[in-house]
């Protein structure tokens, strides 16, 4: 899976999240008198909710990435983990910030105060939130969608670990990863979409594939009779969504289906053809996207956003808005030379790394 096609997923990602967040309630459904022709509106609520699957597809694709990340630098010495997780964070954090610190002062200048009342519990809220980890500490955030910063940032620390967990144990961590939670943790905790264990099989899943080409493998087999893993896939998908509304076991359902997801993607949609380059377009935005869409859908515009009726034509305008803002937020940082900053940053990284690869190399005999 190239980097074009880790883009498509995140596109197809995105466009679950919208469906998820818009009508995934049954309440807002009704409220806005939404038209889900052909569907009924329990079904798209219904769909909308096996649509949270966007977050473990986010998460499978942190490890894929993070995996492949390695892979290509493992002609360094020792700085491999540390000098992309330095990347990522820095890249998340950098994207964060030009988004989270409008949005403060615009909650300022609204009068909206959710960070408290004195001084300093405010000051140190609006601290953790500007840091990605209010959830973490459950203290007040200005945007509840943003409970995901704080599983990003705790993610880009503990994939590591689990890259090296997954080399020891090979395909063994697979039932690790399900069964051990399960001494350890309550249940019902592992289901809770906020807590980690509920992504965890997710991530390793999206290391194994990226560790063992599986995609590729799985793609180059099934050539050979007549693609038939399209179809046992699209069914799977159908039949682990109904066992996820029903049964339950979160974070194995999604998890699978995420994997199952992203292989379609890949295999299904063509690369060279144009028309597609929305969908990678898109996928190139999701950071931005995810940080801006529930002030426009749920904060500020719902009225306008559930004005326009129909389900379908909903979700496109709050796609064409949230991506148009995000192409406008990305032109701000060219022309305020915040892209720059962030690159200067990321540059003093790399020579620190750069450095430390040469001295070890020197005391090993390798340089």
């Amino acid at each position: 899976m190239n980097k074009r096609q880790t883009n498509f997923c995140k596109g197809i990602a995105v466009i679950l999240l919208l469906i998820h967040h818009l009508f995934g309630n049954y309440e807002d459904i009704e409220n806005f008198s939404v038209i889900c022709t052909p569907l009924s509106g329990k079904s798209l609520a219904y769909l909308a909710q096996i649509f949270k699957v966007c977050v473990s597809i986010f998460v499978f694709l942190t490890g894929y990435g993070y995996m492949k990340s390695s892979q290509k630098m493992n002609d360094k010495v020792n700085s491999t983990y540390g000098e992309v997780t330095c990347k990522r964070y820095i890249r998340l954090m950098f994207g964060f910030w030009f988004i989270f610190i409008p949005a403060l002062i615009i909650n300022f200048v609204a009068g909206e105060n959710v960070y408290g009342n004195g001084r300093l519990e405010r000051c140190t809220n609006i601290l953790i939130d500007g840091l990605g980890l209010a959830h973490v500490f459950q203290t007040p955030t200005i945007n509840v969608t943003w409970w995901y910063m704080s599983y990003a940032l705790l993610l880009v620390l503990i994939t590591p670990f689990f890259i090296w967990l997954t080399e020891k144990t090979k395909l063994m961590i697979i039932p690790i990863t399900i069964i051990v939670p399960r001494f350890l943790i309550d249940i019902d905790a592992i289901g809770n979409p906020h807590f980690i264990t509920r992504y965890l099989l997710a991530l390793i899943l999206g290391i194994i594939c990226a560790k063992y080409y599986s995609f590729e493998r799985v793609a180059k087999i099934s050539k050979k009779i007549l693609y038939a893993d399209i179809w046992l896939f699209l069914l799977l998908c159908v039949a682990i969504g109904i066992f996820r509304q029903r049964i339950g076991y979160f974070d194995i359902s999604e998890a699978f289906l995420a994997m199952i997801i992203c292989y379609l993607t890949v295999r299904i949609i063509p690369q060279e053809v144009k028309f597609w380059k929305i969908l990678a377009i898109i996928g190139k935005h999701s950071l931005n996207i995810f940080l801006i869409h529930t002030f426009i859908f749920k904060y500020y515009f719902s009225d306008f956003v559930y004005s326009f009726k129909y389900a379908g034509l909903i979700t496109i305008v709050l796609l064409v808005i949230s991506l148009f803002l995000s192409i406008l937020i990305e032109q701000l940082k060219k022309v305020l030379a915040y892209n720059k900053l962030e690159n200067f940053v990321l540059k003093k990284i790399y020579q620190l790394y750069e450095r430390e690869d040469v001295r070890t190399g020197k005391e090993i005999g390798i340089r």
